[in-house]
């Protein structure tokens, strides 16, 4: 009991981290809130809805979803960029699984719209990669 040392927390630095936590929090909330919006724009709920999309609305659903998560991407980078102290393995993990899934997404956009551009229906290999790519951000 004698060698029991009492950490004790300077209120600065307890009001630091508690706004760091609500940034988070913050835009992790809103990353949500821009996703359902997305789909609520285009009627999404769920797999069943996405087979009645045409596939020109499938790709512009895709390029929705891909232009408000990667606006969300870039503001916490620039946000955890100007404030490196609060960047920690699991924060750097999540912005680094974000921008793998954005960058399958991208890749599913242009395969997609080539087809689009074409005139051609996408083969179902090609409707599939889309599909889990948008799935990715709203489930």
């Amino acid at each position: 009991m004698e060698n029991e040392k009492k950490i004790q927390i300077h209120p600065k630095h307890f009001l630091i981290a508690s706004l760091i936590v609500w940034v988070v929090i913050t835009l992790v909330s809103l990353c949500a809130l821009l996703s359902m919006t997305s789909c609520t724009s285009m009627n999404i709920s769920g797999p069943a809805q996405w087979d009645q999309l045409s596939p020109k609305d499938r790709l512009t659903l895709a390029m929705k979803i891909y232009n408000s998560e990667y606006d969300d991407y870039l503001a916490a980078y620039k946000y955890f960029k100007s404030h490196p102290d609060v960047l920690n393995d699991e924060i750097h993990e999540g912005m680094r699984l974000k921008k793998e899934a954005l960058k399958n997404l991208h890749l599913a956009i242009r395969s997609y719209k080539h087809y689009i551009e074409t005139g051609t229906i996408p083969p179902e290999a090609v409707d599939q990669a889309l599909r889990h790519a948008v799935y990715e951000f709203l489930y």
